[in-house]
């Protein structure tokens, strides 16, 4: 399961998800520094997978993109 919540008055979204095989959850935390009022740059919303998976044989990093569902998604507070 994954979750990303907006933590306004921290000015940051939280993001978190739990492992289903050992029930461990993780957190991350994206602040952002734009005041709330400020109107969208683009009218387009998404919700998205992507994955950067690890290159051995240098710094270059590969790029992957899934298919995923979406179910019980909520917005709003």
């Amino acid at each position: 399961m994954a979750q990303l919540s907006w933590d306004q008055p921290h000015s940051q979204f939280v993001a978190s998800w739990t492992d289903v095989l050992t029930g461990q959850t993780t957190q991350a935390f994206m602040p952002y520094s734009m005041a709330d009022t400020t109107p969208p740059a683009f009218p387009d919303k998404l919700i998205g997978v992507r994955t950067w998976a690890p290159n051995c044989l240098g710094t270059q990093m590969l790029v992957t993109d899934m298919e995923t569902t979406f179910d019980k998604v909520w917005i709003g507070k």
